[in-house]
């Protein structure tokens, strides 16, 4: 072998081992951050967690390993070619608490209730209605089960994402943008993080479950036509709101007066006094 072969061999090998190390050290990287979270969201064995956007799966398999063979990993993803890739990484790793869903733009075609736990890693300021997908996530959770957000501000040297909301403010996600998203949609902001691997943020939210009880009773009491309903209504809102904080406390109040006024006429349309 001449000399110029010799070179050009040495340096497939040295691309080769910088690869190898470089991946390895992916998904140690990845393992340490899904520690990190699993205290976070207080994951233990026999935990049902949901990865929205699982990419390589990296996150999803290292999660696999903490909830253990009595807990359960679903992996989402929208597109078809990291799907075809975990489904076989699935096969190959015999994983049987893993399932792979494909997600949509506007759902994440979870099973109601399925979740203890969902996180969204760097997916987040991706969504193009995430109105529908906060509800869809609020659905597949638990009562009282946690979601965890792991965003990072706008970032001006990223190209922006299409098809996004205006108020992103580029390639990203301001905190107080998802915040404000994820409360409005009847999640409870419990604590966030700023220091979060490679200059990121996590938020992390408790579904409110009291907002989503409390909508139903007052459209029962609504409809009922009964006397009563009125002072129903009104104790209920003093015991719910409570306990609500954000543009929830506000949007329960403003409705739950309008829904006082409506019965006045409901009343009346039913020949009660």
């Amino acid at each position: 072998m001449n000399r110029k072969n010799s070179l050009a061999a040495a340096a497939l090998f040295c691309t080769v081992i910088a690869g190898t190390v470089m991946l390895r050290r992916a998904h140690a990287d990845a393992n340490d951050e899904i520690k990190r979270l699993a205290a976070v969201m207080e994951w233990k064995p026999g935990s049902i967690v949901a990865d929205i956007g699982a990419g390589d799966g990296k996150y999803a398999f290292a999660a696999a390993q903490i909830v253990g063979s009595s807990g359960k990993v679903f992996a989402t993803e929208i597109d078809q070619d990291k799907l075809a890739s975990l489904r076989s990484e699935v096969t190959k790793r015999h994983l049987t608490n893993v399932t792979i869903l494909e997600s949509k733009d506007a759902d994440t075609n979870l099973p109601a209730d399925c979740c203890d736990a969902i996180f969204l890693r760097r997916v987040y300021h991706h969504l193009t209605k995430p109105a529908e997908f906060d509800a869809a996530l609020i659905r597949s959770l638990k009562p009282g089960g946690r979601l965890a957000i792991i965003e990072f501000p706008p970032r001006s040297s990223l190209d922006p994402v299409e098809g996004v909301p205006a108020n992103r403010g580029g390639h990203g996600i301001p905190k107080d943008v998802a915040i404000q998203e994820l409360t409005a949609a009847g999640f409870r902001i419990k604590s966030t993080v700023n220091s979060w691997p490679q200059g990121d943020y996590l938020l992390l939210f408790e579904k409110n479950d009291q907002c989503l009880v409390l909508w139903p009773a007052l459209q029962c009491l609504l409809y009922s036509c009964q006397p009563s309903s009125v002072g129903t209504i009104s104790r209920l809102v003093r015991i719910t709101t409570r306990s609500l904080r954000g543009p929830w406390r506000v949007e329960v109040a403003n409705s739950a007066k309008n829904l006082e006024e409506a019965l006045s006429d409901t009343r009346s349309y039913c020949g009660r006094s």
